[in-house]
């Protein structure tokens, strides 16, 4: 049926991508109804699932990125430093050597 090819469509892409934050939606929602559930995916695997934001689950990412010292991917660098440095008002050297207790402190209190 329809709904296992949506299903099965998401569950394809989620393990394509390198990494990145999900949002999954129920089918005929409204506009301002919750997600049926946000993460974090690294290389496939989701890493965090059942985050309560968005903005919790880009966090979480760049926490990821930073404590494993991970490169962005390739296609997706400009936009991750756009993120990085704009959005977040962070920028490398900084957030480098607090990562982990930025890290830990969001996961703490967040998850």
């Amino acid at each position: 049926n329809r709904r296992d090819r949506i299903k099965s469509a998401n569950t394809e892409a989620m393990e394509q991508t390198v990494m990145g934050v999900y949002v999954l939606q129920q089918q005929d929602v409204e506009p301002g109804d919750d997600p049926e559930n946000i993460g974090v995916l690294i290389e496939g695997v989701e890493i965090f699932t059942g985050l309560r934001s968005i903005a919790i689950a880009c966090a979480l990412l760049f926490g990821l990125i930073y404590c494993l010292n991970l490169s962005y991917p390739p296609e997706l660098k400009c936009t991750f430093e756009v993120l990085q440095k704009i959005i977040m008002k962070l920028n490398g050297q900084r957030f480098q050597i607090q990562g982990s207790q930025i890290f830990f402190h969001i996961s703490a209190r967040q998850i």
